[in-house]
């Protein structure tokens, strides 16, 4: 699917998408992992090296490109995204390069109020790179966002991490499982997103940096990133000391300079 063609939300001008989803209760299913692809290239096979073929956005008011996201489900709840791939969504001025993108609020400073997502047996990547403005940013995204499961994907050669979580403050209650990220700047990284926290039976190989988490005090993502049960809430492991929780995961072969 060369989607090209991409979409905005009012409330989201800058943050163009591929596949702009606003309605909540979805299930959007691929019947092939490796051959449903959501392509960010306009013309060219899938998933596109050449230069010529990539799609760089439509432009801001001072004519420079945006840059595109690719599946976006921007403030729609329970959405789930399953068996598919997502591929070449770039950078630009607007920020952008998103492939797969649960955004419920980016740079607002607030937490949304949509809830719930799944999605599983999903692979994001980018195999086109020419300099760090259109470099693709993130594979598979979580921001200002509550409750929700990654579950069996993969994430590669992001100018910024495979997999990112943030802005949920201290009430994220999000799962990543059975995820493979590798030849990413990061292989995770997470902003400002505490509270109950699975990260399990992951593997982070051959990144610059395996695996990134923090806190930062500023009024677009805001903090702070508090591991500490809320109220009322358990571990999601029986036993754990807090209910931000990594817990059996592989860490081999960071610090790659090359990514």
């Amino acid at each position: 699917y060369k989607t090209h063609s991409a979409k905005a939300t009012a409330s989201a001008p800058n943050e163009p998408a591929g596949v702009l989803v606003t309605t909540p209760d979805l299930f959007i299913r691929g019947m092939d992992r490796n051959r449903v692809i959501v392509d960010g290239t306009k013309s060219g096979p899938p998933c596109s090296t050449a230069t010529k073929d990539q799609y760089f956005g439509p432009s801001d008011s001072q004519g420079d490109a945006l840059g595109t996201n690719g599946v976006m489900v921007s403030q729609a709840s329970n959405v789930w995204v399953q068996n598919l791939t997502a591929c070449n969504f770039l950078s630009g001025s607007g920020g952008n390069g998103n492939e797969i993108w649960w955004n419920d609020g980016d740079d607002t400073g607030k937490l949304g109020a949509a809830h719930g997502f799944l999605g599983s047996y999903m692979t994001a990547t980018s195999t086109y790179f020419h300099d760090e403005s259109t470099a693709a940013a993130y594979g598979i995204f979580s921001s200002n966002w509550r409750g929700g499961t990654w579950d069996r994907s993969y994430a590669s050669n992001f100018n910024d991490s495979g997999y990112y979580i943030g802005a949920c403050r201290h009430v994220c209650n999000q799962v990543v499982n059975h995820a493979w990220a590798e030849y990413n700047a990061l292989g995770y990284s997470g902003t400002n997103s505490g509270g109950s926290m699975l990260i399990e039976h992951n593997v982070f190989d051959n990144n610059q940096d395996g695996f990134d988490t923090n806190a930062q005090n500023n009024s677009d993502w805001p903090s702070p990133q508090d591991g500490a049960c809320p109220p009322g809430v358990k571990p999601q492991i029986a036993g754990a000391p807090s209910c931000w929780i990594l817990y059996k995961n592989v860490f081999r072969d960071n610090t790659n300079p090359n990514v």
